[in-house]
């Protein structure tokens, strides 16, 4: 046995060094044995730095998986909130949708490019037609605006309002004709000349003039008896008319006339909007998709 142990083990700590426990209990193998000891020492040594090395590296990575999960989970945490604010914008869009009875039926289908082509051209033509008939006598060939360098959508109006003998108080008023009232549908075909302070109009002034009226309808609002009504709310596509609950001021104990004279300037306010917003197509400007969502 112990020659087969020996021949078994006779290169375990290296060629002609047996494992120690071969020499252990053998007399005059002393030196051979302390040989044999080192050796394993020194290789157990070796073992155990490997050992530290990997478990040193399997601690960093440990740590980095901890540090990538934990950048992970902050990603996704914001990535739930971005979807429920998105969510959240989506359903307040379907809600003011519903309001308004503009919900959109599965089964309907989109305008092409053709379609739009084709009712953009009717729309021009009818327009086209009513400035080629025959004029009264006292004929409107331009409506003449000027405003200051720092337009103002809200101040125009309501110094239109305040003073309906303005020149362009059309805007405004009605358009019931007979003897005792303006005839205003004329002044809605005709070019209108806009001037922003000393700047000519030569279609710049009048796109800009445009490009306002989008950029500030979310801020008009009427002022009546100390009450203040915002005209239009904030949406994810832009302004949206306020609901009538809103608009009659439901729910601060108002006489009924007061009411009604707020609620008449409101329409008055609508109406301006809606006039500026028809000859703008009808010049051939693009109306802002925030001001007609």
């Amino acid at each position: 046995v112990s020659e087969y142990l020996e021949e078994f083990y006779r290169d375990s700590n290296g060629p002609g060094l047996a494992h120690k426990a071969i020499y252990d209990s053998r007399k005059g193998k002393d030196d051979l044995y302390r040989q044999a000891l080192s050796a394993e020492n020194k290789k157990n040594k070796r073992l155990f730095s490997y050992m530290q090395k990997a478990l040193s590296a399997s601690e960093e990575r440990e740590e980095r998986m901890r540090q990538e999960n934990e950048i992970f989970k902050k990603r996704m945490e914001s990535l739930g909130k971005v979807n429920q604010e998105q969510r959240h914008k989506v359903e307040e869009l379907n809600s003011l949708l519903k309001r308004l009875g503009l919900e959109k039926d599965e089964d309907d289908a989109e305008i092409s490019e053709r379609d739009y082509d084709s009712f953009r051209s009717i729309f021009q033509n009818c327009i086209d037609a009513i400035k080629a008939k025959p004029k009264p006598k006292k004929k409107v060939i331009r409506i003449k605006f000027s405003v200051e360098n720092n337009f103002s959508l809200q101040k125009l109006l309501d110094d239109l309002d305040e003073r309906e003998n303005k020149d362009n108080s059309f805007l405004l008023r009605d358009l019931s004709f007979h003897k005792d009232k303006h005839y205003h549908a004329s002044k809605l075909i005709v070019d209108w000349v806009i001037k922003f302070g000393a700047a000519l109009d030569e279609g710049g002034p009048t796109k800009h003039f445009f490009s306002e009226v989008w950029a500030q309808l979310e801020t008009l609002k009427v002022h009546a008896f100390g009450v203040e009504v915002k005209l239009f709310e904030e949406s994810p596509v832009g302004a949206m008319p306020n609901s009538d609950e809103i608009l009659r001021c439901d729910g601060k104990n108002m006489e009924p006339d007061l009411v009604e004279l707020i609620v008449g300037k409101v329409r008055r306010y609508y109406r301006a909007i809606g006039r500026i917003m028809f000859h703008s197509l009808v010049r051939g400007f693009v109306v802002s998709s925030t001001a007609m969502p």
